[in-house]
């Protein structure tokens, strides 16, 4: 079964494991059933390091970086009149 990033997945909320891997929402973790959908909680840098194939600290790097990036972008649509980030 394969996936557009738009659609949705018939295995979500069904207790399977997905071994679908052209799909765009599977991940290489069996606690979620391999599907990124699923999951029910947040992650930990290790989990999500492990899942990606990364380090932790790397995790940690583009976690800050996105961050960093949604403030300066909710910054600047907030100077500008722009009602968009919830704060």
């Amino acid at each position: 079964m394969i996936h557009s990033p738009d659609t949705k997945c018939d295995l979500v909320g069904q207790d399977v494991v997905c071994n679908d891997m052209s799909c765009p929402y599977w991940v290489d973790w069996l606690g979620t059933g391999n599907c990124s959908l699923r999951s029910n909680r947040e992650h930990s840098l290790r989990e999500v390091g492990i899942m990606l194939g990364i380090s932790k600290e790397r995790v940690r790097q583009i976690n800050q970086k996105a961050l960093n990036q949604a403030k300066k972008h909710c910054a600047l649509t907030w100077r500008c009149g722009i009602e968009v980030c919830d704060e």
